[in-house]
């Protein structure tokens, strides 16, 4: 089954003039858990963390402040890729 599960939009952050792609859509499947991305929108974080925990309940939701990643245009899901050469 497919299930589409809509997230909000965190609120617009900007760096040198450029707006970042922030967005709660890059979290990261480990183990047991999530990694999902936040970005200091005290309501956005906690509207995206409730929509996560509620419909994937085999899996804790931990976030992370992804704030630092968006500046290279990229989130935790760039951070956690290996890369095997």
């Amino acid at each position: 089954n497919f299930k589409l599960i809509p997230l909000p939009l965190p609120k617009a952050h900007y760096f040198n003039g450029h707006r970042l792609p922030a967005t709660y859509l890059n979290f990261v499947f480990i183990n047991n858990a999530i990694l999902l991305p936040t970005y200091n929108d005290s309501t956005n974080d906690k509207k995206a963390y409730k929509i996560l925990s509620k419909e994937i309940k085999d899996r804790k939701i931990i976030p992370i402040d992804a704030s630092i990643f968006i500046r290279e245009h990229g989130s935790l899901h760039c951070a956690s890729i290996n890369h095997y050469y």
